[in-house]
């Protein structure tokens, strides 16, 4: 699997924990959504011929909708649009007619999806 469909998975793995995290909350918090804004994941990859790419993932949450953003060296490459449900543990989200689920966990402002055996960290902005 290459680096960018990892790092796909990996956001729709996160905005699944998201969702998950606040499913558990009382019926009197329901309105407290802690997925709800914008949450960043930074990382580099070293190519076969010693250049470095940069890549930005930004998941951006409201009430029952999220946007992914991917930018490659700066440069927006990529943005997917969907909706999510969660529960205590897991995030499901659709998007272009496919559904997928992972697990996640937030704690304080970190936020880690697990996709395919890899964690994703996401801080929120």
């Amino acid at each position: 699997m290459n680096y960018k469909n990892l790092f796909n998975l990996t956001a729709i793995s996160l905005i699944a924990m998201m969702i998950s995290f606040s499913s558990c909350k009382k019926d009197e918090d329901s309105d407290s959504n802690p997925f709800i804004g914008t949450w960043v994941s930074e990382m580099t990859e070293r190519n076969d011929d010693g250049t470095v790419d940069y890549y930005r993932k930004e998941l951006t949450f409201d009430d029952n909708s999220f946007e992914v953003k991917t930018f490659v060296n700066g440069i927006l490459d990529e943005t997917v649009n969907g909706t999510y449900s969660y529960t205590s543990d897991t995030i499901t989200a659709k998007s272009y007619g496919e559904t997928q689920t992972n697990e996640y966990r937030i704690k304080g402002n970190t936020l880690t999806i697990y996709s395919e055996g890899e964690a994703t960290k996401y801080t929120k902005k």
